[in-house]
């Protein structure tokens, strides 16, 4: 369709599938994260706002507990960083290519390898934190569910942390 129809639709469309869930789970806090300025696109930056609008009209219609925060903050709260050995891979990934002038790197037995990124933190703390849970672990494809249980396990460890504040006091 065209613009700005076909992002007004879409956004509906995508709302509408988020309303169903919260009719249906009836959770007692939303837990979301914030669009990012620095997006790499503007079209999905903009759905996101879209979509984020009609999530926040609701949140001030039915007066949901709900909780927001940015992506740097979750990953903070729930210690989603880099190990040491990650660190050290990634070295030897841009070393790789910067010595052999490629975009692809190999390890010593020839495979391929890449940077391990945010969203591979993401899923192996997600897997660290509910793996138990799971009949597999989280892989790349699960990164939507990862970055999902993360928001929701920082709004959980935040909320303990003030409750034991207001405790001690």
């Amino acid at each position: 369709g065209k613009y700005p129809d076909c992002f007004v639709d879409w956004a509906y469309l995508c709302y509408g599938e988020i309303a169903k869930l919260i009719d249906d789970l009836c959770p007692d806090v939303l837990a979301i994260e914030e669009t990012a300025a620095n997006s790499k696109s503007s079209h999905s930056q903009k759905i996101l706002e879209y979509i984020h609008f009609l999530v926040a009209k609701t949140i001030k219609e039915t007066q949901i507990k709900n909780f927001y925060l940015q992506t740097g903050e979750w990953r903070s709260i729930i210690e989603c960083k880099m190990t040491k050995e990650e660190s050290k891979h990634n070295k030897v990934v841009r070393e790789y290519k910067k010595t052999h002038k490629t975009s692809i790197a190999y390890n010593t037995d020839g495979k391929r390898i890449g940077i391990i990124g945010r969203k591979h933190i993401a899923i192996r703390r997600a897997n660290e934190i509910f793996g138990e849970y799971f009949k597999n672990p989280l892989r790349r494809k699960d990164e939507d569910l990862a970055d999902a249980l993360c928001i929701g396990a920082a709004y959980h460890v935040r909320r303990l942390r003030l409750e034991n504040k207001d405790n001690i006091k």
